[in-house]
């Protein structure tokens, strides 16, 4: 039997329990109904349902568990009886709009605006889509009444930027499938702020020209379903942009409702969605995508496992307070353009693993990587196998306050001018597993010292090895004088710390570093069979061989003749 069959006969028995497993959870959704038009009803988002058929399809029982426990039917309920008005039925105003014809009337209570064939708006200069009116601009009452918009067939437009935004009591947009936006560029803004909005159908539309989808679908913190699976994005540039990234250097969380420190994700603050299909999306084009994803705090099903990231440049706040997302898998981006991911993953409370690793022998631009992982409580490891990093300057609080963060690899990842690692990781208190490399290719043997080491393993209470030798580097100016780093509580309650490798130049960041003292004689040593044999670490290599210091001792030193591995003075129990 060749090797190929044995193995397809050993996988069968898991595979068959994949597919029952998946069989369950498909029975347990029950039909799959059609989405209604208002809104109303029960129903299995269209875009979730295809999701479903495609795994069971790719016979991919992984994928067809993650999509079957995202498509949860949807109950969306019609509009209350008290979000209808006591006024009379009629018309309110009507007019034409660049060519399309429109009536604003009561109806049943709401009011509904009707657009009619034709071109909605100016047809404006090549290169300028930001300065077209919107239905809030041509309304007598700046659309705050307007609950229902309908489309009829033969309705384009002629411009995107901001076209429905700021409809505050928009519940549904009925025709939408009828819009025609194949001549649009930018759809920026475009239903930014519709609060209220619960439904539109936009599965159909050709988006072959648009490049700017940015703040699209912010803040509609209502829709409960959105179609985009089959859009055409292979000239999409931007989906979103701002916030702090790679200028962010760590000295502070920013206040997050400062309007400087916005983004403008295109499905950011979407708090109701929980699935999105954009596995098929072609991003070969894409540049920034800060804020894309951001605030979605039910969403828990999105596949960009697949996606083209070689142009891509910003991912800033992309994922960050995404606090069901569990499945997330960029492994294969990438990263080779990467500017700024600061806060990419920040507060993703389901997120256990994450891994970036198809990136090798680049030299990227990384400049900024603070709060990257920080606030993710479920987060256990982190595999950054990359080779190079040759801009990468801050990576304060990088993972800080991940309280089941166990291991995170940096074996493979090397960095030429990183100086900001403050708070790092801080308040990590299951970290057991740590690794740096840092080698750079032609800057001698490490990075940069750190120009800010404060709290750096902070609350660390499981750690008990550290190899720091690659903090360092070998020229003139690692001789003294020269002035220390700041490094306050870097090791403050890393109290199972028992072996500590440090470079030539750790005086550059040893000093006030809290490191902990050895506990008494006869404590057992954290992780080890064995127990202290005095309160002093020992040298245990180079020229210092058997030196005897307490940690304050290590805090003090100067420069050392060689990189030295230091560990409590241990006998065996």
């Amino acid at each position: 039997m060749s090797g190929i069959r044995r193995g397809l006969l050993t996988r069968l028995p898991a595979l068959a329990v994949g597919a029952v497993a998946c069989v369950g959870m498909l029975a347990a959704l029950g039909p799959v109904a059609p989405a209604r038009a208002d809104g109303g009803g029960g129903s299995l988002p269209p875009a979730a349902a295809r999701a479903v058929r495609e795994a069971k399809a790719r016979k991919d029982p992984a994928r067809l568990a993650a999509a079957a426990k995202a498509a949860r039917p949807v109950v969306e309920p019609v509009a209350p009886a008290a979000a209808r008005s006591a006024e009379p039925d009629g018309l309110v105003a009507s007019g034409v709009w660049g060519s399309s014809p429109w009536e604003y009337r009561v109806e049943n209570g709401q009011r509904v605006l009707t657009l009619h064939a034709g071109t909605l708006g100016k047809t404006l200069p090549p290169g300028d889509w930001y300065s077209g009116d919107s239905v809030a601009d041509m309304l007598p009452d700046k659309g705050s009444g307007l609950s229902v918009i309908r489309i009829d067939p033969g309705v384009a437009a002629a411009y995107g930027y901001h076209l429905f935004a700021g409809l505050s009591s928009l519940l549904r947009i009925e025709g939408g499938g009828n819009f025609d936006v194949s001549k649009v560029t930018s759809t920026f803004g475009m239903f930014e702020d519709d609060v209220a909005l619960r439904s539109v159908d936009v599965g159909d539309w050709d988006m072959s020209n648009v490049t700017n989808t940015a703040a699209m679908f912010k803040n509609c913190r209502s829709l409960r379903s959105l179609d985009v699976g089959n859009w055409n994005t292979s000239n999409v540039f931007q989906t979103g942009y701002g916030g702090e990234d790679q200028y962010d250097r760590g000295d502070g969380q920013y206040n997050e409702a400062d309007p400087e420190h916005a983004t403008r994700g295109m499905f950011e603050n979407d708090s109701m969605l929980t699935f999105l299909d954009v596995g098929r999306w072609d991003v070969k084009n894409l540049y920034n995508a800060a804020g894309m994803f951001r605030g979605d705090t039910s969403l828990q099903y999105l596949d960009v496992r697949d996606w083209n990231t070689h142009r891509l440049t910003y991912t800033a706040h992309m994922f960050e307070h995404d606090a069901m997302l569990d499945n997330l898998d960029p492994r294969g981006w990438d990263l080779s353009n990467i500017l700024g991911m600061a806060y990419t993953f920040r507060d993703c409370g389901s997120l256990k693993s994450i891994t970036l690793s198809h990136q090798a022998n680049q030299q990227t631009a990384f400049d900024s990587m603070v709060y990257m992982f920080a606030d993710d409580a479920s987060l256990v490891n982190v595999d950054m196998d990359h080779d190079y990093f040759a801009s990468l300057e801050a990576f304060g609080h990088m993972f800080a306050n991940d309280p089941a963060l166990v291991s995170v690899n940096m074996s493979h990842t090397s960095w030429q001018s990183g100086y900001r690692m403050d708070y790092m990781f801080a308040g990590d208190r299951s970290l057991t597993d740590v690794s740096f490399r840092g080698e750079t290719p032609w800057m001698g043997d490490g990075i940069y010292p750190p120009d800010s080491s404060k709290h750096m393993f902070d609350g660390d209470s499981s750690l008990t090895y550290l190899d720091l030798s690659t903090f360092s580097r070998t020229d003139s100016w690692e001789n003294p004088p020269y002035s220390h780093a700041p490094s306050e509580g870097m090791f403050a309650g890393a109290t199972s710390l028992h072996t500590l490798v440090l470079p030539r130049i750790a005086y550059r960041w040893m000093a006030n570093s809290g490191l902990p003292d050895v506990p008494a004689a006869g404590s057992r040593v954290p992780g080890s069979s064995q127990v202290v044999a005095s309160s002093r670490w020992v040298a245990l290599n180079g020229s210092a061989k058997g030196s005897m210091y307490t940690s304050q001792q290590l805090m003090d030193m100067g420069l050392r003749p060689e990189t030295t591995v230091y560990q409590w003075d241990m006998r065996d129990a």
